[in-house]
C-alpha cells in the first residue's frame, strides 16, 4: 500500500504541468480526482498501521502472553511506515536505513560480552539517541521553526483537517525519536540478556 501511494505520488509530479500553464476545466479535475486518489490511500495506510498495531498488542500481550518489550518493538517497526509516509519522497529510503541500522546494531551486542556486565551500556544508550537524531536532521528537520513542514504532511498533499493536520506535523517533528524510543528493548534488551546469559546455570 505504501509503495503504491509512493508511485501515485511520484507520477501526480511527473505529469504536474509547468509553471504558468492554464489548465483547463477537465485538466483540474482530472488532477483533483489524481489527489483525492493518492489521499484516500495515505489515509488508508495510517488506518492499517494503527490498526495493526492495536492488533499486535492484544495479540503479542494478551493472547501470546509475550513481554511488552516485544510488543514495543513491533510496534516501533509498524510505525515507521506511518512515518515513510509523512516524510516524503525521502521518507522510504530514510526510516527503512533507521530500521536495518538499529537492527543491525542489536544483532552486533546480541553477539558480543563485556569482561563485566554492562560496562558498555553508556555507549549502547548514547548510540540510540545519536541514532534516533541523525534521523531527525536526515529527514530536513532542524531545531527552527522555518522547518516544520507545513501544509506539506497531509496525504495527497490536498488539505486535510486541522486536527489531522496538527498530529500529523507533530508525528513528523517527532517520528526519528518515537520510533528510536520504542525499538529500543531490542538493543538493551538483547544486551542484558547477553551480559548476563553467562552467569545462568546450564540445563
Amino acid at each position: 500500500m505504501l509503495a503504491i501511494y509512493s508511485f501515485m505520488m511520484s507520477r501526480n509530479k511527473m505529469m504536474q504541468p509547468e509553471a504558468g500553464t492554464v489548465l483547463t476545466q477537465d485538466e483540474v479535475a482530472l488532477k483533483g480526482e489524481r489527489d483525492q486518489m493518492a489521499a484516500a490511500i495515505g489515509n488508508l495506510t495510517y488506518l492499517a498501521v494503527i490498526g495493526s498495531m492495536v492488533a499486535c498488542t492484544i495479540m503479542v500481550k494478551f493472547v501470546e502472553g509475550k513481554t511488552w518489550d516485544n510488543v514495543s518493538v513491533r510496534c516501533g517497526l509498524l510505525l515507521a511506515k506511518a512515518a515513510m509516509l509523512t516524510a516524503g519522497k525521502l521518507g522510504p529510503l530514510v526510516y527503512f536505513c533507521m530500521v536495518l541500522q538499529i537492527y543491525n546494531f542489536g544483532i552486533i551486542i546480541n553477539r558480543r560480552r563485556d569482561s563485566s556486565p554492562g560496562v558498555t551500556f553508556p555507549i549502547q544508550i548514547f548510540f540510540a539517541y545519536f541514532t534516533m537524531h541523525v534521523y531527525f536532521l536526515r529527514t530536513g528537520h532542524r531545531e527552527r521553526m522555518s522547518t516544520i513542514q507545513v501544509g506539506k504532511v497531509c496525504p495527497g498533499g490536498i488539505y486535510c483537517p486541522e486536527s489531522v493536520h496538527h498530529a500529523l506535523l507533530i508525528f513528523d517533528l517527532m517520528a526519528p525519536y518515537i520510533i528510536g524510543h520504542l525499538t529500543l528493548p531490542l538493543i538493551v534488551k538483547a544486551r542484558v540478556q547477553h551480559a548476563y546469559a553467562h552467569l545462568m546455570p546450564n540445563d
